[in-house]
């Protein structure tokens, strides 16, 4: 590990040794052992560090040279056009049910759980004409007979067609 002041200080008596003036002291066994430290820590924390802008451009010439040429976006126009005419050569044309694509009814719901309720309706609707027609026919008023069946046949026809909606 290196002390900075140390560092510091090698690096205040390599100028000095550049500038021409030379200190005494500076020969001395503490400094050379601040020297060796310091050339070392330099070897050790040396690093190549390579510049990359992407996002900013330099206005300094030199430091032009590391910016990054980005690659131009893809263009997929063309394949997703290319894709979409195949998809559309093998997709198949069928032939659609309007019933399975029409919404049920709102009340479908309401006429299945109702269903049991009018069937037994119907049950006592069909018992109770039938007593009618009996009670005629004991009171003897035959002409009244025909127009009752007819009614009970025109009664169990309309049951029918409101079950068929």
């Amino acid at each position: 590990m290196v002390i900075l002041g140390q560092g510091k200080r090698s690096r205040d008596n390599s100028l000095s040794f550049s500038n021409g003036h030379h200190d005494e002291s500076a020969d001395s066994p503490k400094n050379q052992a601040a020297k060796d430290d310091s050339e070392r820590s330099s070897t050790v924390t040396k690093f190549d560090a390579v510049l990359k802008f992407r996002n900013y451009k330099p206005l300094d010439s030199e430091l032009a040279r590391f910016t990054v040429d980005l690659s131009p976006a893809l263009d997929i126009a063309d394949e997703l056009r290319d894709v979409l005419e195949e998809a559309k050569k093998f997709q198949e044309v069928e032939e659609i049910d309007l019933a399975s694509l029409a919404p049920k009814k709102v009340d479908w719901d309401l006429k299945r759980d109702a269903q049991k309720k009018l069937d037994k309706l119907e049950r006592r609707t069909q018992k109770a004409i039938i007593e009618l027609i009996r009670q005629r026919l004991q009171a003897g008023s035959n002409e009244l007979l025909l127009p009752a069946m007819n009614f009970s046949a025109k009664a169990a026809e309309e049951s029918h067609m409101s079950d068929e909606d």
